[in-house]
């Protein structure tokens, strides 16, 4: 899969699944699949129900989710071609 925002220094790096996150453990500059797509994770905020996650897409806007405290995402590395 590859995403067709990223920094000109990794054109030629390719996204592959490597886990599965829960939200708690997610950090800024993670690669998390949402609704089928890799978005770069932009900032974590926790709520009083969960966490709101500030996302780029794959056509680098940034947008976001609200996700309950249980939550999961497929986490997905840089990787050489």
């Amino acid at each position: 899969m590859r995403m067709n925002k990223i920094p000109a220094t990794m054109l030629n790096m390719d996204l592959k699944k490597v886990d599965v996150f829960k939200v708690d453990e997610l950090m800024p500059e993670d690669y998390i699949e949402i609704d089928g797509v890799v978005c770069e994770v932009v900032d974590i905020t926790p709520l009083k129900d969960g966490y709101a996650i500030k996302f780029l897409d794959e056509y680098g806007e940034a947008d976001f989710i609200e996700v309950a405290d249980d939550a999961s995402f497929n986490f997905y590395v840089l990787v050489d071609e």
